[in-house]
């Protein structure tokens, strides 16, 4: 009876064992199946993620690779759009005005500069747009203004308005300002070579202006606009008008002249001159091409005539003017010049009349 005590109990014990290890067991297979299931879940979660947003993300490299590749895009995107940005509004003109990137202006901040500026106008383009169609109007500006802006570029300038038949270029050194004008007037020339453009010959009128202009912004808050403003501007652009009146091609007023080394550069003294709707009275000078070879002949005795009217000596004047014309009839300056000189003589000699007249009637 003992001994089958005793068995009962071992059997009781051995049982208890067996399920206990039983009940570890299924534990131990529960928290093995609970972390695949996390490890699964590791794997999946990212690729079910990455696909749901379009991506291929199969690891941590790929999902790096991908975002990178995304930030590059990005960049890009913005490196397009700054270009484009700049195409409207040059890095110049910012960096005049101090700043980096137009997020920086604010509508009605304006600056004060130093500067040179070049207005450039097809003088002819009123009627050579008569023999074209509009949209070759705008071919024709477009070639041109590809031509020339380049050249503008590269002598430390930069466009800030095409205005229809021209443009304003803006310089902080006018000796770069001159050079740049000599050269589009040598480009004009080739592209007049140009058996493409050999029914559509042009010319062009350059005046040259140094003084000070206000930069800035301009508009409404939902539509804004960079500009220069500024009598400079207004100086610069009635000179140039006075290209088609008296037969020239580039103008330069006294304050630019001053400034710039014109050693190699052909050039005459023009006198004061009136700028149309302004009170103002500028001192010209006007640069003279090698290709202008009657000017080039008559530009000592110009020169001659100019110091003496300055003297008022108008006979001698009125003389060495006619004397310039017997070799450049067609030249407008020394025409205007001349007459100019006349009627001087006429009312020094009418001074004269009346001072005598006014003696004799006194005695």
């Amino acid at each position: 009876g003992v001994v089958q005590q005793g068995r009962g109990f071992s059997l009781r014990i051995a049982t208890t064992a067996v399920t206990e290890a039983s009940g570890l067991k299924a534990e131990a297979n529960s928290l093995y199946s609970g972390f695949v299931a996390l490890c699964v879940l590791a794997f999946v979660l990212p690729i079910l993620f990455g696909t749901f947003l379009g991506w291929s993300v199969h690891t941590p490299w790929t999902l790096m690779l991908r975002v990178k590749t995304i930030l590059q895009e990005k960049l890009q995107v913005q490196r397009e759009v700054n270009k484009v940005v700049t195409q409207f509004v040059p890095h110049d003109f910012l960096s005049m005005m101090g700043v980096e990137s137009l997020r920086e202006l604010q509508l009605g901040e304006c600056m004060l500069k130093p500067a040179t500026l070049v207005y450039v106008e097809i003088l002819n383009f009123a009627a050579l747009s008569e023999r074209m169609a509009p949209h070759q109007n705008f071919q024709f500006l477009n070639r041109f203004f590809s031509g020339t802006a380049p050249l503008i570029r590269a002598r430390n300038g930069f466009v800030d308005k095409f205005q229809g038949t021209g443009l304003v270029a803006i310089f902080t050194d006018p000796n770069d300002a001159v050079d740049a004008g000599l050269e589009l007037l040598e480009k004009v020339s080739k592209m007049n070579s140009d058996e493409a453009m050999a029914s559509v010959q042009f010319e062009i009128g350059i005046g040259i202006h140094t003084g000070d202009i206000m930069l800035g912004t301009i508009g409404e808050p939902e539509r804004m606009d960079t500009t220069v403003i500024s009598e400079t501007m207004v100086v610069a652009s009635r000179l140039n008008s006075l290209n088609r009146l008296l037969g020239t091609t580039m103008l330069l007023t006294r304050e630019t002249f001053m400034l710039v080394n014109m050693a190699g550069i052909e050039h005459r003294y023009l006198g004061e001159l009136a700028l149309k709707d302004t009170k103002s009275r500028i001192k010209a000078f006007e640069v003279i091409r090698p290709c202008e070879e009657r000017k080039l002949s008559t530009l000592s005795t110009f020169t001659q005539a100019m110091r003496a009217s300055e003297r008022f000596e108008w006979a001698e004047a009125i003389r060495l003017f006619s004397e310039a014309m017997e070799t450049d009839s067609g030249d407008a300056v020394i025409a205007r010049r001349r007459a100019l000189a006349t009627v001087e003589e006429a009312v020094d000699d009418c001074r004269e009349y009346s001072a005598l007249l006014a003696q004799t009637t006194a005695q």
